[in-house]
């Protein structure tokens, strides 16, 4: 008897679990972070991270590909940690960046 309520549980478990969290991002939906710079100006710290766009790489039903889009995001802070995190704060898609 409990080594079936165990299986039931177990099935229910991975049958209600399963299709809960993935991992897997759309690569359209991603900012990748390629470049970080600094100033510090008037007492305060400004950070910027530069972004690519991989909206058109990999797109293969049209043959006409242009280069990716290039945004810079600006933050203000006291500290470089508070200028830098601002624009990840303020970001409308998930930030990535990589070597």
């Amino acid at each position: 008897m409990r080594k079936s309520i165990c299986t039931i549980v177990l099935i229910v478990e991975l049958l209600i679990g399963s299709g809960c969290a993935t991992d897997m991002k759309n690569i359209e939906k991603l900012n990748y972070a390629n470049a970080i710079g600094v100033d510090y100006k008037d007492g305060k710290y400004y950070g910027y991270i530069q972004f690519i766009d991989f909206q058109n790489v990999a797109k293969s039903s049209d043959s006409k590909k242009g280069p990716s889009k290039v945004w810079i995001g600006e933050g203000v802070g006291y500290t470089f940690e508070e200028a830098l995190f601002q624009t990840y704060e303020t970001a409308q898609e998930r930030i990535i960046g990589g070597t």
